[in-house]
């Protein structure tokens, strides 16, 4: 199902700076991900973050997000099969790290590769 629901979110602070200090991560495009194996009950919890130094208006910020977001929800279903199989959980969240503000086609097809070289490393 192609959803982003509320309970796929990770919102906590003290996970999200665990995440950032211990993750793994990896670049792909205008993106980086970092993530880490969890025990949450979820399969996945998900978070995007844009750099306030690199877009100073919060317009384009939040465009950049609600791209990630949309990119996110339309491609998380490689990662369901081998999460699936496996028994893991993760936590997964992406930064924006291009100076430019990238159009949605780069940041789906940078999200496609790092979504399967995550799902190959599973």
């Amino acid at each position: 199902m192609r959803t982003f629901a509320k309970e796929e979110r990770l919102k906590s602070s003290k996970q999200i700076e665990e995440l950032v200090k211990n993750g793994r991560s990896l670049t792909a495009g205008p993106l980086r991900m970092v993530w880490m194996e969890s025990e949450q009950p979820r399969k996945m919890l998900v978070t995007v973050a844009v750099s306030k130094r690199n877009f100073k208006r919060a317009v384009d910020r939040n465009k950049l997000k609600r791209r990630m977001r949309e990119a996110w929800r339309n491609g998380k279903q490689v990662l369901e099969l081998p999460l699936g199989s496996s028994g893991k959980k993760i936590r997964v969240m992406f930064f924006h790290v291009s100076k430019q503000l990238s159009d949605y086609a780069s940041i789906e097809s940078g999200m496609n590769i790092a979504l399967k070289k995550l799902a190959s490393s599973l």
